[in-house]
């Protein structure tokens, strides 16, 4: 549930994230409708020829997740340092 996913995001955020990472945060839209790597794997295949580094996908959306929740979790996560962080 929600709970695992901020312990999740916590461990995915302790230390910082590979070149290229781009976050996704949001709501139970978010959650549900974005498949991480299926968006990873999409991306890779058509910057494979621009780039060396190709970016990893990670979807951190949480159920009722709200701007109070953002503010909670924006230090840490912009310590990890990710290339984008995509709000939904």
């Amino acid at each position: 549930g929600s709970s695992q996913r901020i312990v999740e995001f916590g461990k995915l955020t302790a230390t910082p994230l590979p070149s290229g990472s781009i976050i996704a945060l949001g709501n139970s839209i978010v959650l549900e409708s974005l498949d991480g790597q299926l968006a990873t794997d999409t991306l890779r295949k058509q910057l494979a020829h621009k780039s060396n580094s190709l970016p990893t996908i990670y979807n951190c959306a949480i159920s009722s997740f709200s701007i109070l929740e953002c503010k909670a979790v924006m230090p840490q996560l912009l310590a990890a340092k990710p290339a984008v962080i995509v709000l939904g």
